[in-house]
């Protein structure tokens, strides 16, 4: 018998394994569905590049003798819409529609004088994302969010130069591709009232396809969101 017993203990402990697994990824039963909801947000956009080509350009600048070179971050705006379809009580599928800029640039610097390369786009970003809330208050939860953007470069992109005691030098360019691929994931909070939701959130957002052909350059932004979502479906 004790050997039965010692025997059993390990499936027992693979059993409750599996329901923790279970009730974390399906989610724990609530007292009502999710509704489906309609909503607006907003953002500020904290952008800089990356990539292999773009950080040897930046080095290559900051190894020249007496210069420093940095590479810039740039705050932009964002703003859309989304739609959230609640799947289980604590899993939702969200996509939406943002239009806003993201930038970067290198600022390169010596004893007297400044000199700041920027480059800015206007894009249209269509986010597929996957929402998993935790609820920790009655009308509370904390969510975590993921999945892939569609990024389309909408207009011509502005390089601008400006330089300590030289004129302001701004060209605008097509994009050798007009689409790029990239991913977010962050986390937010959700205050739940009667007709609907508002939230606030953080993500990472980062590209992983080229915008030039011969030039390797990411895109990195960090999100700031506000937004409120309308119940549709009570």
């Amino acid at each position: 018998m004790t050997d039965e017993v010692a025997m059993s203990r390990p499936d027992s402990r693979a059993t409750m394994a599996l329901v923790v697994i279970g009730l974390l990824f399906l989610g724990s039963p609530q007292a009502h569905a999710q509704p489906t909801r309609l909503g607006i947000k907003a953002a500020i956009n904290l952008s800089w590049f990356g990539g292999r080509d773009w950080n040897d350009f930046v080095r290559d600048w900051d190894n020249l003798p007496g210069l420093d070179a940095y590479n810039q971050a740039i705050v932009g705006p964002s703003a859309g819409v989304f739609v959230e379809f609640g799947v289980t009580p604590g899993l939702a599928i969200q996509p939406e529609i943002l239009l806003g800029s993201v930038s970067g640039g290198v600022e390169v610097t010596d004893d007297v004088d400044t000199l700041s390369i920027t480059e800015r786009a206007t894009v249209l970003k269509l986010p597929l994302l996957l929402k998993r809330k935790f609820d920790v208050a009655i009308d509370g939860a904390f969510y975590l969010l993921a999945g892939p953007v569609p990024v389309l470069i909408v207009g011509e992109m502005r390089s601008t130069t400006r330089g300590t005691g030289f004129a302001t030098e701004v060209i605008e360019f097509e994009p050798d591709k007009r689409f790029v691929f990239s991913a977010t994931f962050g986390a937010g909070y959700e205050y739940r009232f009667s007709a609907g939701a508002l939230n606030g959130e953080i993500r990472f957002h980062r590209t992983f396809t080229d915008i030039y052909d011969d030039f390797e350059i990411r895109i990195n932004n960090v999100n700031f969101y506000v937004g409120y979502g309308f119940n549709l479906m009570l």
